[in-house]
């Protein structure tokens, strides 16, 4: 079985851009293999081939929270302004309008380059972080400060 190629950093800033820019679908990520045993790495290789495939599935999580957000404010549509219902759906609005504007700023990061730093200090963000929060755009300790 031969493994999935290993997409370039240009190969990802167009996929993030066509994302951004929603003119074209997204290919699928490749499934990424498991990380070889330690003792079986080289090291630069191995490192830049696992952030690569990891931050591919970071993108796709980051288009399916931008189509989710898409389409409950498309579902929403135009109600009246005096409605009981309405005040849940303008809540529900407002979530998604700014879920959007979170993620097409990671979607921006990630095509720019800058994906995965924080955007206060300027030190990396731990994929720990970003697996939790794909979209975060601070570190914890920014975050936390900024927050307190």
């Amino acid at each position: 079985m031969s493994s999935p190629a290993i997409r370039t950093e240009t190969e990802l800033f167009v996929i993030a851009m066509q994302s951004y820019d929603r003119r074209v679908p997204v290919p699928p990520a490749p499934t990424c293999r498991p990380a070889a045993p330690p003792e079986q790495r080289r090291d630069g290789e191995e490192r830049a081939r696992a952030q690569s495939c990891h931050f591919e599935l970071l993108l796709a999580r980051l288009e399916e929270g931008y189509e989710f957000h898409t389409r409950q404010l498309t579902q929403l549509g135009p109600h009246p302004a005096d409605d009981a219902r309405s005040v849940d759906q303008d809540s529900r609005a407002a979530t998604s309008r700014q879920a959007l504007t979170v993620i097409a700023g990671a979607l921006r990061a990630m095509a720019e380059g800058r994906y995965g730093t924080c955007a206060a200090c300027g030190q990396s963000i731990p994929m720990e972080r970003l697996d939790a929060r794909p979209e975060a755009q601070h570190c914890l300790r920014c975050e936390a400060s900024a927050a307190g």
